[in-house]
């Protein structure tokens, strides 16, 4: 069993404790309080502080995209919860507020790759949770391996907009080829856009039909 197992397993692990303690369906996600009016997982006056996001947003390479929720203070701490507090069962609360648009027709679900060092800290990448999760919704294949990370860049949330975008290009390949295929990226956070144009970007080099993109929040810019 490899290091990224064990941690993988260790956090799991603390996640069933810790449910043990805070049942889920008893404690709001949000604010941690119990309540009787505990609904997928958040009470009802937290569920008003997840504002859906609306709006049309392009991003170079991908035909649509569609985020849940506007990155605010209420989505803000689930990420964080998600990301950093090891609570990897917030995936699976995340693909149920999910929305995948009929119209869209693809193949294989791909999520954007964590860097090396944040997948070794966390011992696991919360977007191949989601795309595990949302794979199990959809029943349609998901592959964890397609894209990948062949430079550490800079954290992207200490960079200016034009940064960002310098610091990702050609940091993202697909190792794989997706000829024909048409591809739905998963993502947790749209901020910029940077991150999933640079994955459109590798997929159509390698003969990606349509790209799609669905993200949990997205930045009001």
């Amino acid at each position: 069993m490899n290091s990224d197992t064990i941690k993988r397993k260790v956090n799991e692990l603390k996640n069933v404790l810790s449910s043990c303690i805070y049942p889920k369906g008893f404690c709001c996600e949000i604010c941690e309080n119990e309540s009787d009016n505990i609904r997928d997982g958040i009470c009802d006056e937290c569920k008003d502080k997840l504002v859906p996001f609306i709006g049309n947003f392009t991003i170079q390479y991908i035909d649509e995209v569609y985020s849940m929720f506007v990155y605010n203070d209420a989505s803000r701490g689930l990420i964080l919860k998600f990301k950093s507090g090891n609570r990897t069962y917030l995936a699976e609360f995340f693909v149920n507020f999910m929305v995948v648009p009929k119209s869209w027709d693809y193949d294989v679900i791909v999520p954007v790759p964590s860097k090396e060092s944040s997948r070794l800290k966390r011992g696991f990448s919360q977007c191949d949770l989601l795309a595990e999760e949302l794979s199990k919704k959809t029943n349609k294949p998901c592959d964890l391996k397609c894209l990948k990370f062949i430079k550490e860049t800079e954290d992207q949330k200490t960079l200016t907009r034009k940064e960002r975008e310098k610091n990702l290009k050609n940091a993202i390949v697909s190792v794989k080829s997706v000829e024909g295929k048409n591809i739905l990226l998963v993502d947790d956070i749209r901020t910029t856009g940077n991150t999933l144009k640079e994955c459109a970007r590798a997929l159509k080099k390698q003969g990606a039909n349509k790209i799609y993109a669905v993200t949990c929040c997205a930045d009001v810019i």
